[in-house]
């Protein structure tokens, strides 16, 4: 998602994971990852959640060569 930290220079932040919780009485956001930079990675997609409890993704834009990243965030 982006948002987040506005530092990447597009004006829309670097990127966030965070859960949902559905409530009917309130619902909840708790943020996981803000992504930092572009050196971190911006606008995070295709984002996994494995057996091992970890999720696996990776981002549009970022790192080394501006291509995107690969990221595991642990539990």
């Amino acid at each position: 998602q982006i948002g987040g930290v506005s530092t990447c220079g597009n004006g829309n932040g670097c990127g966030t994971i965070y859960t949902y919780t559905p409530s009917s009485s309130s619902p909840g956001y708790d943020v996981l990852y803000q992504f930092k930079d572009r050196a971190d990675g911006v606008q995070p997609a295709d984002v996994l959640l494995l057996s091992d409890g970890a999720l696996y993704g990776t981002t549009t834009v970022g790192g080394r060569k501006g291509h995107g990243t690969a990221f595991k965030l642990l539990p």
